[in-house]
């Protein structure tokens, strides 16, 4: 599969699913797409020059500055049992990813899709997986931040 091929693979199924497809260059990507869902969430779909038999989906999740102001007040107790938790979920939603470590500021969620199993069921189910792994993310957070979970749903669009 070329890549040109793979990315209007994805643009098409995206699309389809209720997504709004933008490119989003980036220099040390063969490509990248941003899918927003019509309520300002977002995941990026990529392929990297070196890694040509796979396409990635992720996420970054940013902490707002007066959340990690409130993280770095806890107790290192609590900061190092938020921190556990966080990578054992992520663990256990099979995604990888980047972080957390303290200060906390971001966490990125990833996954990818090799070409020889890219097709629309296993691409968009790793669209939802990376988009469940945001939403558990954020709501820990919040539980741990001692405020209500934020409005996130992870149903794809329709």
């Amino acid at each position: 599969m070329k890549i040109a091929e793979a990315k209007a693979k994805v643009e098409q199924w995206l699309t389809e699913e209720g997504f709004k497809v933008a490119d989003d260059p980036h220099p040390d990507c063969a490509f990248r797409l941003s899918a927003d869902d019509g309520q300002g969430r977002s995941v990026s779909i990529l392929q990297r020059p070196g890694r040509i038999d796979q396409v990635e989906v992720g996420v970054n999740v940013e902490l707002e500055s007066t959340e990690t102001a409130k993280i770095s007040k806890m107790q290192p107790s609590e900061r190092m049992e938020l921190l556990w938790n966080l990578r054992f979920q992520l663990i256990n939603l099979g995604v990888g990813f980047q972080g957390p470590e303290l200060p906390l500021r971001a966490i990125t969620i990833e996954t990818v899709v090799y070409y020889d199993g890219l097709t629309k069921h296993e691409f968009i189910h790793r669209v939802a997986l990376v988009r469940r792994a945001m939403v558990a993310t954020v709501w820990t957070l919040n539980r741990y931040l001692k405020e209500p979970p934020r409005s996130l749903g992870f149903q794809l669009p329709r």
